[in-house]
């Protein structure tokens, strides 16, 4: 590297409260601390390291859906860097990416640490739930399953990028920033806390997220395929294909998959109004392991 770690951290990282490669926090007493990592490399999936803002956006928007699928408020992050140089205009990016969004979330950057070599980024990012917060939580029987917003965003800027024809240009462009400059679900985890029995994050795919969320519950899901919040065009694609479990694994989305017990729901749907979320029910919590997919309108169940 041109620059050495020390000058590289003062120029691009530097605030009141940046760090050296260690940190102390002191917490509140009646409060828990929760930790949450991700890593991205210039192979991960859907990720593009030639847009180093997106990049530094998107890699701690990750972040932050995965403490919301806690509930837990964001707080501070500690970044390690490995890159193989310093090119002044990518990391500036990098950086303006990361930070503007964790300034829109107080969040303090405390510390870190870089190095030379294969493009290799992560980020701990902790957070603050109150102490008597329960975090083990568990889907119950005939729980409603919902997800947050719209999802197959990855997926449909993929097509938007192999099937233009396929996409109007307000359409292509929508999917492109989506899928670069995702907006976190903080807000939502938090609300989730009060009325949802379980929560996982989308980030690894609608199956992975359903599988995190039921944990070892021993119990399955049912899942109504024409109920999923997703582009007309990824719906009529997964419509073609003979197998619909690709679509439902494909990484990328920034949202929460959450159970809510039918008591609660309408009150959900109230604070939900409130705070102008959007949600679907998209199925529910059975007895019996793994994942049921059903069409209704044709009557058909995939197991």
């Amino acid at each position: 590297m041109s620059l050495s770690e020390f000058q590289l951290i003062e120029k691009y990282f530097s605030s009141p409260f940046t760090g050296d490669d260690g940190a102390v926090v002191k917490l509140p007493p009646e409060m828990t601390r929760i930790g949450v990592f991700e890593t991205v490399t210039a192979h991960s999936p859907n990720i593009n390291t030639d847009h180093p803002r997106a990049l530094g956006h998107r890699i701690l928007s990750t972040a932050l859906n995965k403490l919301a699928a806690i509930g837990a408020h964001p707080k501070w992050m500690t970044l390690s860097l490995t890159l193989p140089q310093a090119r002044d205009s990518w990391l500036q990016d990098f950086s303006e990416g990361m930070l503007s969004l964790a300034n829109r979330f107080g969040i303090s950057l405390i510390g870190g640490d870089t190095t030379q070599g294969p493009l290799t980024i992560t980020i701990m990012l902790d957070g603050l739930i109150e102490r008597e917060a329960q975090l083990n939580r568990q889907p119950r029987v005939n729980d409603k399953l919902y997800v947050s917003g719209c999802l197959a965003t990855a997926a449909s800027a993929l097509l938007a990028t192999s099937s233009p024809q396929c996409f109007s240009d307000e359409e292509r462009r929508s999917a492109m920033v989506t899928l670069d400059y995702p907006e976190p679900r903080t807000e939502i985890g938090i609300v989730l806390r009060e009325f949802s029995s379980a929560a996982a994050d989308l980030s690894r795919g609608l199956t992975r997220g359903i599988e995190k969320l039921l944990g070892d519950s021993n119990l399955g899901a049912q899942v109504m395929l024409e109920k999923l919040p997703v582009p007309t065009v990824v719906k009529d694609q997964m419509a073609l294909a003979p197998n619909y479990r690709p679509w439902l694994s494909f990484p990328g989305d920034h949202e929460l998959v959450f159970s809510v017990p039918t008591r609660r729901q309408q009150n959900l749907r109230e604070r939900f109004q409130e705070l102008g979320v959007f949600a679907t029910m998209i199925g529910r919590i059975e007895r019996g392991r793994g994942l049921r997919l059903i069409q209704t309108h044709e009557n058909t169940t995939s197991n």
